[in-house]
């Protein structure tokens, strides 16, 4: 397996076969990147609920796993 992931999903794309990395592995990674940086903002520690992908008992820190979308843009 190498380290040259963009150039795998090029070649995935072209060939359609499955990529070194799956798509789930790469969004916890993203998570956990996302709980480091808010842990280390706010300079606490804090508990993290995988199955409901939440803080435990803290509304304020939960409120920054979103952002506001502009007013034209919405889910």
């Amino acid at each position: 397996m190498g380290t040259d992931h963009w150039g795998d999903f090029l070649d995935c794309v072209r060939t359609r076969r499955t990529p070194v990395s799956s798509i789930e592995s790469a969004v916890r990674t993203d998570t956990v990147c996302h709980i480091s940086d808010i842990a280390m903002r706010l300079g606490r520690k804090l508990q993290w609920g995988p199955a409901a992908e939440q803080f435990v008992g803290d509304a304020e820190v939960n409120r920054m796993l979103t952002r506001l979308w502009r007013s034209l843009w919405h889910l």
